[in-house]
């Protein structure tokens, strides 16, 4: 499992947003002044598409990190959830009861084991 605590801590220290790539440098938009050098970069040998991904993705980054805590969260309500909801107690998603279990491809079954 992806340890966004972890992600989080990086990201917060990292140069801030926004990142742009240039050929096959990456720099920061705004002016960080390390030094008396100017603009921090990093230099990304050969390749452009590298570059354009690094910065794409760490520009991306807290809003990726956001979604994936509310999907958790949501797969976490769902897992604890009571999807038993008619007299015969059958699960509204897959008619699993007492004496038959949830199918495998039942939404409340599959967050369960997620959050194993």
């Amino acid at each position: 499992m992806i340890d966004i605590t972890r992600l989080r801590e990086l990201e917060k220290k990292a140069t801030p947003r926004d990142w742009q790539s240039l050929y096959d440098d990456i720099f920061t938009v705004d002016e960080i002044d390390v030094d008396g050098e100017g603009d921090r970069y990093i230099q990304i040998p050969y390749d452009e598409r590298d570059a354009d991904f690094i910065a794409e993705t760490r520009n991306a980054l807290p809003g990726l990190l956001d979604e994936i805590e509310t999907l958790r969260a949501i797969v976490k309500e769902l897992a604890e959830s009571n999807p038993y909801e008619d007299e015969w107690n059958t699960c509204i998603f897959c008619q699993a009861d007492y004496f038959f279990p949830h199918d495998p491809n039942c939404l409340v079954h599959r967050a369960r084991e997620a959050m194993k």
